[in-house]
């Protein structure tokens, strides 16, 4: 199987946004909205009918213009709800008293648009009165869709209790050096096995993991999970099978990959990705022997006096290359060869057969002199053959391999050779 792809647009960490429920905009409304809006039905038991053309009587003395009768309305707790054609001409009236909304009609034939004008004697022009009415028009409209709107709060974060930074601080003070140094391995790799874990980092003591995986899952920090995968193939021709296992792996959630973010302070100094949540299922099985790996070349790199600082997976390392890459194959060939080389040697990579190639994982370390130094290494399986070796080979890569699972070096699910096995370099856990 060939990794060696150009970009990867995969994000770990692709967040999945909770839009929750959402009310059309007011000037979106269309007419059949502002229609059902403005006909919400009344509860007339709770309108004094009585008292309300009393009121209306009041504010109607005297042969007031239109807008004056609303704003006497308004004075009496009372509001107007004009109901206006497209140009603006007046063709009904509602009435709102302590929220709730009565139609003219119902209050009686003098208390209707055309009753008020021409039984109470309001003075209404058409030109004069059009932009007070639209405004009391559009106030209603306002009033009734917040009061069917949902209740908001403000937009909140994803985790709420990680919000104050007081409270962040809290949490992550009260976890053990064990908890963060947990938290720290399973952000960087993204998805470890929960074996892996208990034989590298407990050194073998599952009481001390349990305690540890109980409080940090309690706390909504890590998830586990059991996956199935099939393994290599065994056998040849119809005789040929798939192993099939289940693996337990651990991953940040959400919540425990912000917390790192902004309380560890390891991640800032050495611009440490992080990743949160399960991506690819399919690829569990290679993903998850990053780890391992990890572990022996940094036993390799401790031995010799070295310390790391940092590690990068492949696809932080596509990740940054994408971007430019996506831009200058809209210009052209040339650009793109040209950005292409450029993106290379920026990133400390090399561009082999039109491609650039991507190692699995990227160790940065200061050797014992205190010099910079890296290491970009690629784990073989048993779908490697002769041009994909010398492809990594070529991009200058260390090529690795688990003794458990290499032909010719212990057991394998394998049935032919990797190509050229004695330049690969055999670990195991």
């Amino acid at each position: 199987m060939n990794r060696s792809i150009e970009c990867d647009g995969r994000e770990p960490d692709g967040r999945q946004a909770d839009l929750g429920d959402r009310m059309p905009a007011e000037p979106g409304l269309d007419r059949q909205d502002r229609q059902c809006l403005r006909e919400q039905p009344a509860d007339r038991a709770a309108v004094d009918v009585a008292g309300l053309r009393a009121a209306i009587d009041r504010a109607a003395e005297g042969r007031p213009t239109f807008l004056e009768f609303l704003e006497r309305l308004e004075t009496a707790g009372i509001r107007a709800v004009p109901s206006l054609q497209k140009s603006g001409r007046l063709n009904g009236m509602s009435y709102e008293v302590a929220g709730k909304r009565i139609k003219g009609s119902d209050v009686g034939r003098a208390y209707t648009a055309l009753g008020l004008e021409k039984q109470k004697g309001i003075r209404h022009d058409g030109e004069r009165d059009r932009a007070g009415l639209a405004r009391a028009a559009q106030e209603a409209t306002t009033r009734t869709v917040e009061r069917m709107r949902p209740e908001r709060t403000k937009p909140e974060r994803a985790h709420p209790d990680l919000r104050d930074r007081a409270e962040r601080l809290r949490l992550y003070e009260t976890l053990s050096d064990g908890e963060r140094t947990t938290l720290w391995d399973i952000g960087r790799f993204r998805t470890v096995q929960r074996q892996d874990l208990i034989a590298i980092r407990y050194q073998g003591d599952r009481a001390a993991w349990c305690r540890d995986y109980e409080r940090l899952a309690r706390e909504k920090l890590i998830e586990q999970r059991s996956i199935v995968v099939a393994t290599h193939a065994t056998g040849k021709g119809r005789h040929r099978t798939r192993a099939v296992r289940s693996r337990s792996v651990v991953v940040l959630t959400r919540k425990g990959k912000e917390l790192l973010q902004r309380c560890e302070p390891e991640t800032k100094l050495a611009r440490q990705a992080l990743y949160a949540g399960f991506v690819k299922p399919s690829e569990i099985a290679h993903d998850t022997a990053i780890y391992r790996l990890f572990q022996a070349e940094g036993a390799r790199i401790a031995q010799e006096g070295g310390r790391i600082t940092r590690v990068a997976l492949d696809f932080e390392l596509k990740k940054r290359a994408y971007s430019p890459l996506a831009r200058a194959k809209k210009v052209s060939d040339r650009e793109y060869s040209r950005t292409q080389r450029e993106v290379a040697r920026e990133n400390g990579l090399a561009v082999v057969d039109g491609k650039i190639r991507f190692p699995d994982l990227r160790i940065e370390y200061e050797t014992a002199r205190g010099e910079p130094d890296r290491v970009d290494l690629e784990l073989a399986t048993e779908h490697y053959r002769g041009d994909h070796m010398a492809t990594k080979a070529k991009a200058g890569f260390k090529i690795c391999a688990e003794r458990a699972s290499f032909p010719g070096a212990g057991d394998s699910y394998g049935w032919s050779p990797v190509h050229d096995d004695h330049h690969i370099d055999v670990f195991s856990f």
